[in-house]
């Protein structure tokens, strides 16, 4: 039998994208889980909620959603949710997801290059029987939900790849598990391999900067950034965007230093002052990634030279 769940308001800030009687567009942190469950009993979205809309629930209750969550997204993945206030947008809501007329657009950071600039990952997504947490891709029809996940490169970093993701089915882990199907995990994303330097050099320089990039986004490189249904009591198509959080951002469109280039091992010239992209006047520094020509610096005496550390170049979008 099934435990009760008691749900009590807590007050946490919300990032409230649009609210009105029928229901709201929540903007949630990454970090936050959704709904109670697997040791998670305060501090959700729904408490959060709870406390937002003046609702509580009683200890024999058995859902968990409270009757107002229509769809969820991951704890450590950012981004836009849909939550009713009453049961008839619940319910139009609802409908809309099983016939999958929500558009719904992610921006995830994946490892590699992705050759394709755009593509479809069709599978059958089912949980994984050497690990109940993960699930994966697989031929047998009775063991998963078939799941379709459309993907378009928005740009290439060499190591990593941005991608924007359009999902035609909503399955739990769906842009997870296909693209690590593919061979292109989420950068960071633990448990799908993405938390490993999958793509890049075995220089020590370039492995401190990938453990430096993951410090900085310190969860899977996933965004739900648009959100778009028909309103329930208007019959209108609308549409929420969000911006993609700061951690993504300055931790993954990110370009490593290039190790094997020898412009960057060679020290810069006595008497030509460094800025952040290199001797004024010259073209920047580039990673080889982009293959340009780099700049050549004249040739001095060793004793001339400031020996110094490779730099470390970060390029945000």
């Amino acid at each position: 039998q099934r435990r009760g769940v008691e749900i009590l308001p807590e007050d946490i800030p919300l990032d409230i994208t649009y609210e009105d009687d029928d229901l709201l567009v929540v903007n949630k942190a990454a970090g936050m889980v959704v709904h109670p469950g697997h040791g998670n009993f305060s501090g959700t979205l729904i408490n959060a909620l709870a406390f937002h809309l003046g609702l509580t629930q009683a200890p024999d209750a058995d859902d968990e959603r409270m009757g107002i969550l229509v769809h969820r997204i991951d704890k450590d993945t950012s981004g836009l949710l849909v939550v009713a206030k009453n049961d008839g947008a619940q319910a139009d809501l609802a409908r809309q997801f099983f016939y999958h007329t929500i558009d719904r657009k992610y921006i995830a950071v994946v490892w590699g290059n992705v050759k394709e600039d755009s593509g479809t990952i069709e599978g059958i997504i089912g949980r994984d029987p050497s690990d109940r947490l993960r699930f994966k891709v697989t031929d047998d029809p009775e063991k998963g939900k078939h799941a379709v996940t459309h993907y378009r490169v928005l740009e290439r970093f060499g190591f990593i790849t941005v991608v924007e993701c359009i999902l035609e089915t909503g399955r739990t882990h769906q842009i997870r598990v296909h693209m690590s199907s593919i061979g292109h995990p989420l950068f960071n994303d633990e448990r799908y391999g993405g938390s490993e330097i999958r793509k890049g050099t075995i220089y020590t320089k370039y492995r401190q900067f990938i453990e430096n990039c993951f410090k900085v986004c310190p969860r899977q490189a996933l965004h739900a950034k648009t959100l778009g249904f028909t309103h329930p009591r208007t019959g209108e198509r609308v549409f929420f965007d969000s911006p993609v959080p700061a951690d993504m951002k300055n931790g993954g469109h990110i370009r490593p230093p290039c190790l094997k280039d020898r412009a960057y091992r060679r020290p810069p010239p006595i008497g030509i002052p460094m800025g952040p992209l290199g001797p004024p006047g010259r073209p920047p520094y580039r990673s080889c990634i982009c293959r340009p020509a780099f700049p050549k610096l004249p040739k001095r005496h060793v004793s001339e030279r400031i020996m110094y550390l490779p730099r470390v170049l970060l390029y945000t979008s």
